[in-house]
């Protein structure tokens, strides 16, 4: 055992000695005994007196950051070095940006599909209000005729026929019928045969550089000049409804305001470039509060409806009673509203292009003889797209019908 004994510090506090503080502590650091007099000793006998000590705290040791230069917002705070914790590797960063870009993804699509889906079931709403329209009016006339019992030619001859051998007893789809002109004559027709020409109001302002309006091109991109003539199957039908059949009417009017427009517009005088003319005497243009303005049905993307109401193409001969300027070919529109009626239980087609509509009526799809339209698409007239007798189109796979099931029918086609 070795001979040198550890320091006795209580003989040092009898005697009166403090031990000395650690190497290299601070002596104003931390707590300290210290000597603050003297008492009698307890030891028996007495004797001598003992040194009487008491704790005194003093302040924490010095550290050179509490000497740095403190911003006046924290100064008297204690200061706090940061802790740092174990960090991300590269590769768990790009695995969480990866899932994160992943999930924002998903996020995106389930959103824009519940927006594309909502918008189909506001369109087939609005489309089923005008269906109901149409129905009224068809109720109406049943009850009591009034253009329905129109005729063109003498029964005797071969072009004669009845408004309702065309349209059935459901509003026009040929805005031709309010044109002095009326519906162009077919062919081998004496030049006095009889032009169906509807007797309500004189005149829709009349195509301005040939006898006969220019086929529709189905395109929303023309100029303001060329969109009057566009739309002409919806402008009947909506004309005919507001002068004929009020109870219809009062149907229409419960389309809501963001799917109606003010049709086609001049936008240099703001007025209507397609509208009823009441009194062709009185001079061009439109007169507010006299002349009949006709406004657009629109879809939830903001494209005008589509209507056919055609129904008199005679399979055994190949040809209509008459031809119409709806569609570039003068049959195709008769015929394919003809046959595709008879798929819809033989009323009308109400339909929307859907989602794409705006990008399909334009001249990149439609071209010079509206090849994405539904007319073309069910004559096979898309080289390389479509199969005549059926809708195949890849543009026409979103259209909206006012009967949903018609989808399914006009895929599988005739």
């Amino acid at each position: 055992m070795s001979s040198k004994m550890a320091p006795n510090h209580g003989e040092n506090i009898r005697s009166g000695a403090l031990p000395s503080p650690a190497p290299g502590w601070p002596r104003s650091s931390g707590p300290h005994l210290v000597s603050v007099g003297a008492m009698p000793s307890p030891a028996p006998g007495g004797g001598g007196h003992v040194p009487r000590l008491e704790w005194h705290a003093y302040p924490r040791p010095v550290s050179r950051e509490s000497l740095a230069p403190r911003h006046p917002r924290t100064a008297g705070r204690p200061f706090v070095r940061p802790a740092h914790g174990p960090a991300f590797t590269l590769i768990e960063l790009l695995v969480v940006m990866g899932i994160m870009a992943v999930l924002a993804a998903a996020v995106i699509v389930a959103g824009t599909t519940l927006l594309t889906k909502a918008r189909v079931q506001a369109t087939v709403a609005t489309l089923s209000l005008v269906r109901d329209a149409v129905e009224e009016f068809k109720r109406g006339e049943e009850a009591a005729p009034t253009i329905t019992r129109a005729r063109w030619g003498e029964r005797s001859e071969t072009h004669s026929g009845t408004y309702a051998d065309r349209y059935g007893l459901y509003p026009p789809d040929e805005l031709d019928a309010y044109t002095d002109q009326g519906l162009p004559a077919p062919a081998g027709a004496p030049p006095t045969a009889k032009a169906l020409k509807l007797t309500r109001g004189s005149a829709v302002i009349e195509p301005s550089v040939q006898p006969y309006y220019s086929k529709m091109q189905f395109r929303t991109d023309l100029a303001p000049d060329a969109l009057s003539a566009e739309h002409r199957d919806l402008a009947a039908l909506i004309l005919t409804i507001e002068l004929y059949s009020a109870p219809a009417a009062a149907i229409l009017d419960r389309v809501p305001s963001r799917h109606r427009s003010n049709g086609a517009i001049d936008p240099a005088t703001g007025l209507p470039t397609q509208y009823l003319d009441i009194d062709p005497n009185s001079g061009p243009g439109f007169r507010p509060g006299v002349d009949h303005q006709i406004r657009y049905i629109l879809d939830d993307w903001g494209v005008p409806i589509s209507y056919l109401a055609q129904r008199d193409w005679n399979a055994g001969t190949g040809a209509p009673i008459r031809e119409s300027t709806n569609y570039a070919d003068s049959n195709a529109w008769n015929q394919a509203s003809t046959e595709m009626i008879r798929l819809n239980s033989d009323q009308p087609i109400i339909m929307s292009y859907g989602p794409n509509g705006k990008e399909q009526c334009t001249q990149a799809w439609m071209g010079g003889t509206a090849d994405a339209s539904l007319v073309a698409d069910w004559m096979g007239l898309t080289v390389n797209l479509t199969t005549a007798g059926k809708i195949d189109h890849p543009l026409n796979a979103d259209n909206v019908y006012a009967d949903p099931e018609l989808a399914s029918k006009l895929a599988r086609g005739r």
